[in-house]
């Protein structure tokens, strides 16, 4: 009776161990698939990244960081004209309006709610929709979209004129946080990603 449950014990313990092993038939590409998409960075925070390594010396002082904002904002409404970073993160509706018989909407990305993305990110969103998507939007809740810029502004009460956030009508860096201003943007999809 021993030498059986002997035999038993080990036949279960080498099933164990074989169930916990990594198979071998696993292909090189969806290794490199499941690498790729841990570490994979949306374009607008490659471009955050790379502005910030070439750029060290950007906070060193008061005149160095006024001179890099400057170049910083140029760089990014050109790249913005080329491509929306802003369609890669996560908006929420802050307020929807009218402006100049077109319909509006106010996003913004607060670097503190979504602060697990590196560099954090302070950034709103004046974007005309249509009358059909205004039906569907929902104040407070988390939106994407896609679109084409326009333009970026650092007072935006010409077209929301009770809304101020600080955060996101400034340009630059701040510490560990970016700063992108508020971008004008003809949004041509909005989409709920998340019901608040």
């Amino acid at each position: 009776m021993k030498k059986i449950l002997f035999f038993v014990g080990i036949f279960v313990t080498i099933s164990l161990v074989s169930c916990n092993m990594p198979t071998n038939n696993t292909s090189d590409n969806s290794i490199s698939a499941s690498v790729v998409s841990t570490t994979n960075t949306s374009r607008l925070q490659q471009f955050l990244h790379d502005w910030i390594n070439n750029n060290p010396q950007w906070e060193n002082n008061q005149v160095v960081k006024e001179e890099t904002d400057t170049k910083f904002l140029a760089a990014f409404v050109d790249s913005m004209h080329h491509y929306n970073l802003l369609e890669d993160i996560p908006f929420t509706l802050e307020q929807v309006g009218k402006y100049k018989n077109k319909y509006t909407v106010l996003l913004k990305h607060d670097a503190y709610k979504w602060g697990m993305l590196n560099p954090r990110i302070w950034c709103g969103v004046i974007g005309f929709v249509s009358r059909e998507d205004i039906e569907k939007l929902t104040e407070g809740d988390e939106y994407r979209f896609t679109g084409r810029f326009k333009a970026v502004v650092l007072d935006r009460s010409e077209y929301f004129p009770h809304s101020t956030v600080i955060g996101d009508i400034q340009v630059g860096k701040d510490g560990e946080t970016m700063h992108l201003a508020t971008s004008i943007i003809d949004i041509d999809s909005i989409w709920c990603v998340k019901k608040n």
